[in-house]
């Protein structure tokens, strides 16, 4: 069921009611008129006529009003259950206490329907056929190499540019057909912060209220709360070109905030800041999925692989993998293994291991060093055989030195995944007059 949907219905049964009333009004001045009196005073037979059906009609107006909306819930409760879900809805986004609110899944905030994009000049995709969705309130982070396609994807969700096929969906919204609505729920940070550096912060985030139509009895308390959000309260009456660059890109931040829209875009945000800073935007990035849906672009893997909640892999145009982290090191090669550093009799540690359920591979290797033998075990999916491992060995008085089982990092993920793509060659494609 759509919003709309339900207003129309609303908006018909208003009607219906309201047709019904002037016709009821219609009848109670007709009786009116057969109650005025005669000229010597006397009712009139046909007056008290009048009075009598004027009561009852007011009566029967009561029962159909009353019966008329009982009906109307009772044969229209899917719309009933749908308004109360959607002012549910909404009074919960509004809530900035409640943090373990999840939305239904089924909403999507973010969709790409199998987009094509080509410049004019090449003869090849810069992105061939990418199609995801992204849930409302889910922080989504957005990795490749450079020239991938994660700039052109951004672009193609802020409506910066238009794709050469295939549909871009914000909030329900195309943002090729309906464009202001579709950006009125963006808030973008560019890699280059869009700053005017003859402005004050203040000035300027004042500046980006105007431009985003935020209620005047609104827009200074917002300002203040954004720029305390991100700590740059302080810089308020600082002209932006003698800010750092970190500051900069704090300011460039709060821009994007300010509103808050319900999809905000975030192109490399730590670029530039130090390591306490970069701990503080992790978390306010963090905190901001509580009330909006978040895509964050980065270079740094084991930044998004510490704050993001689901990753989108695009290799030469291509969306090669879309999972949350840990499902796609479960994926990746290498993250069934287990390593061990034993001493005792190499063959007998072989038939040992061998006899344990869900071993597939036993590697042995001398490890002078340490005197013993490193042991590294494949394993099947999704088994964890470390206490069997090490039962096995005690009951053979075999001391495990060592124990450990590996996790696959984001970037051996990314590699492992990109290593095969081959990006197209870039021609441009010949004039017709030589």
């Amino acid at each position: 069921l759509r919003r709309k949907d339900f207003y129309i219905q609303m908006k018909a049964w208003k009607n219906t009611i309201l047709s019904s009333f002037l016709l009821n009004i219609f009848e109670y001045v007709t009786y009116a008129v057969m109650l005025i009196p005669t000229v010597s005073g006397v009712i009139t037979i046909g007056a008290f006529v009048g009075l009598s059906k004027a009561i009852a009609s007011i009566e029967g107006l009561i029962l159909w009003t009353f019966s008329s909306i009982f009906t109307f819930f009772s044969t229209n409760n899917e719309y009933w259950k749908e308004y109360n879900k959607l002012m549910n809805f909404d009074e919960m986004k509004r809530s900035t206490d409640n943090e373990s609110f999840n939305f239904n899944v089924d909403c999507v905030s973010i969709e790409f329907k199998n987009v094509y994009f080509r410049y004019a000049n090449m003869d090849y995709d810069v992105l061939s056929g990418v199609s995801f969705k992204i849930n409302p309130y889910e922080l989504c982070g957005l990795v490749g190499i450079n020239g991938a396609g994660k700039s052109t994807t951004m672009n193609m969700i802020t409506g910066y540019i238009a794709s050469t096929e295939g549909k871009v969906m914000i909030d329900g919204h195309d943002i090729l057909e309906e464009p202001e609505a579709a950006k009125k729920c963006i808030g973008y940070l560019p890699e280059m912060p869009p700053l005017y550096f003859d402005m004050t912060v203040l000035e300027y985030m004042n500046f980006v209220a105007d431009l985003k139509k935020i209620p005047k009895d609104k827009k200074k308390s917002m300002v203040e709360e954004v720029m305390e959000m991100v700590k740059i309260s302080d810089m308020r009456n600082r002209l932006i070109k003698n800010l750092s660059k970190g500051y900069r890109q704090r300011v460039g931040l709060a821009q994007a905030i300010l509103g808050y829209p319900e999809v905000i875009i975030l192109d490399e945000p730590t670029v530039g800041l130090d390591p306490k800073q970069i701990i503080e935007i992790r978390d306010l990035i963090k905190s901001l999925k509580k009330k909006h849906t978040v895509i964050l672009s980065s270079h740094i893997l084991s930044e998004v692989s510490a704050v993001c909640d689901y990753v989108l892999i695009i290799s030469h145009g291509r969306l090669v993998a879309s999972d949350t982290p840990d499902n796609l090191g479960k994926l990746a090669q290498g993250s069934n293994n287990l390593s061990l550093l034993v001493r005792g009799d190499r063959d007998k540690i072989r038939i040992l291991l061998g006899e344990i359920p869900g071993v597939k591979e036993i590697s042995i290797t001398a490890d002078k060093d340490q005197d013993g033998w490193a042991v590294k075990l494949s394993t099947e999916e999704n088994t964890d055989i470390r206490e069997d491992v090490f039962f096995k060995m005690a009951e053979n008085h075999y001391p495990i030195l060592e124990m450990q089982s590996r996790k696959v990092s984001l970037e051996e993920i990314f590699l492992e995944l990109t290593e095969d793509t081959k990006k197209p060659e870039a021609t441009e494609k010949e004039g017709e007059d030589k």
